[in-house]
């Protein structure tokens, strides 16, 4: 689902054997003033994802761009060659205030089991965000939360860079908390 999504939900679905993302929503770009590049209300919940991206492994199992209200509740990811979730866009630091631009605002990622994620690539994490959220120097209210969820890798990887969260690139203003992660680094 791409360019100017509002409203778009993914519930109570079974992916079996996707060769590329499961599910993709939003557009990669960092320019929420483009209105196609504006995805609104987003609620991922109750899906089962198994063996996702085998064939294209630089693709994630759920992927979300900026998003202005995110719900990713209750799935399941039993296999995935990269990471079972990304969410926003863009690696740098960002100056505006809230409310005036937004790569992710009101997420929460929870209750969700993640089984043998990130099999071919290694360089993110069960639960992958990126990106800065709002001026650091203004606002440090938490408005993300990814929060009860569980990961684990079937064996301790021998190499670094296989992570449970990994907030990466500037990331901001999320609540990181009561979360279960085995066998990663």
């Amino acid at each position: 689902v791409v360019d100017n999504s509002i409203r778009t939900s993914v519930v109570d679905c079974t992916f079996d054997h996707v060769s590329m993302s499961a599910v993709s929503i939003g557009n990669p770009s960092w320019n929420w003033a483009i209105e196609k590049n504006r995805t609104y209300a987003v609620e991922i919940r109750n899906n089962y994802f198994r063996h996702i991206a085998y064939e294209y492994p630089a693709c994630v199992c759920m992927y979300i761009g900026q998003v202005d209200g995110l719900k990713i509740l209750h799935n399941t990811v039993e296999g995935c060659a990269y990471s079972a979730i990304s969410a926003g866009w863009n690696w740098s630091p960002v100056d505006y205030e809230l409310g005036v631009s937004v790569n992710i605002r009101d997420a929460e990622i929870a209750y969700n089991y993640f089984h043998n994620f990130m099999d071919r690539l290694h360089d993110g994490g069960a639960i992958y965000v990126l990106g800065g959220n709002v001026n650091p120097k203004t606002t440090s209210r938490r408005f993300n939360c990814m929060h009860d969820n569980f990961a684990i890798a079937e064996k301790l990887p021998t190499y670094t860079g296989k992570y449970g969260y990994y907030c990466d690139g500037a990331s901001s203003n999320w609540e990181v908390r009561d979360s279960v992660i085995l066998n990663t680094p």
